[in-house]
């Protein structure tokens, strides 16, 4: 098993375009701090295509480490003609087929199109890479469809300390089921879920009561969840603790 990193500038194109001198000198910089990032946690770049960059990792720690540290130098930087580079980066652990110095297979193909959803500045992972690096903060994304593969992605996003917002991700389709994955298991309160499934298919607002900490958020998710084949768009979370006022 191993982690696959990739990485590529966002917006890169127009950047060769404006100041290809500039940004030729910048690239190779970038890559450098990218190098030493996979390297100073135990990883090694396998190979750039263009303006991307194939790393990979025994351990998805180290790999998930190498992202944060290398978003971090990366906010700090700025380069002559071209200013701020934004690198969007991609995680994914798996088997892959190891030949002639190179890897193949569907995990890294995984891992390239992870990376090619997120935006300049965000580090985004599967739901594998999230379950075996416990130790940092994720903020789950829902499930999606990658372009051109079968198995949908639980796709998570690492959050870094400067707490960036993104656009929805770039090239996916979501499916039915956007709701988030808790890790334990729902026990218990059948009579509740059943009583708000049944709320729900008379009534277009459901709205659940109840004291701090008492599960209503846990409660409306598995009702959400246990009536998705009664709608054809599916189901959204939307977190609205994080807001502090309504306008």
């Amino acid at each position: 098993m191993h982690t696959f990193l990739f990485t590529d500038i966002a917006g890169h194109t127009e950047l060769w375009e404006e100041n290809p001198a500039a940004m030729s000198s910048a690239l190779a910089d970038c890559e450098r701090l990218l190098e030493t990032a996979v390297s100073a946690s135990g990883g090694r770049v396998v190979k750039r295509e263009g303006d991307a960059v194939m790393a990979v990792f025994e351990d998805p720690s180290a790999a998930v480490a190498a992202a944060a540290a290398a978003q971090s130098e990366l906010a700090q930087r700025r380069w002559p003609g071209v200013g701020e580079l934004r690198v969007r980066i991609g995680l994914h652990v798996g088997a892959a087929e190891h030949r002639d110095g190179d890897y193949y297979g569907s995990t890294v193909i995984r891992a390239a199109r992870l990376c090619a959803c997120a935006h300049g500045g965000q580090v985004v992972a599967s739901s594998a890479v999230a379950a075996l690096a416990p130790n940092v903060s994720w903020l789950d994304l829902g499930e999606y469809r990658l372009r051109g593969l079968r198995e949908p992605e639980r796709i998570h996003q690492l959050v870094l300390g400067d707490e960036r917002r993104f656009p929805p991700l770039r090239d996916v389709e979501p499916t039915i089921d956007r709701l988030p994955r808790p890790r334990t298991s729902f026990v218990g309160r059948a009579d509740e879920v059943s009583a708000g499934i049944e709320l729900l298919s008379s009534n277009r607002i459901v709205t659940l009561t109840g004291a701090g900490g008492s599960g209503k958020t846990r409660l409306a998710v598995e009702i959400a969840r246990a009536s998705l084949d009664r709608f054809s768009g599916g189901a959204v979370f939307v977190d609205l603790a994080p807001l502090a006022a309504f306008a």
